[in-house]
């Protein structure tokens, strides 16, 4: 396959959110931190490529995380996906994101997925959306 048509494919595989970057995993309900949403979003924006977001946080669901602050928008292509989450697959969505006072998620590039999370609380956009082609 020549240089052009390689650069093409792999454009067209960017674009489509194929090639992946890396997976960051949610292990606590931590406003901060090693493990923490904010973390995995900050570690996630600054990682080109398609990253993945999964949770494993352990003690009795329903597991809520409370930001102090807003939580870092994704500002780079990434799934957040709260079926990964064990005891999703009995109990539906068991991780939540305590909003108040901010905005649950803000999105602001295309390409990203939100899957599976509970937003509650929040006085202002459970999930703000500020680009197109985005999956909630």
């Amino acid at each position: 396959m020549g240089k052009t048509r390689l650069a093409i494919v792999l454009f067209w595989l960017l674009a489509a959110g194929m090639v992946r970057g890396s997976i960051y995993t949610v292990s606590n309900t931590n406003d901060a931190g090693i493990g923490s949403l904010r973390q995995a979003i900050t570690d996630a924006n600054g990682n080109s490529g398609y990253d993945e977001i999964r949770f494993t946080i352990t003690n009795p669901p329903p597991f809520v995380i409370r930001p102090a602050t807003a939580l870092p928008s994704l500002s780079d292509a990434a799934i957040i996906d709260g079926t990964t989450q064990p005891g999703y697959a009995t109990n539906g969505p068991v991780v939540y994101i305590d909003g108040s006072p901010n905005v649950g998620i803000g999105i602001q590039c295309a390409g990203n997925t939100i899957r599976a999370l509970g937003i509650t609380r929040s006085t202002q956009e459970g999930i703000y959306v500020n680009a197109h082609s985005n999956i909630v």
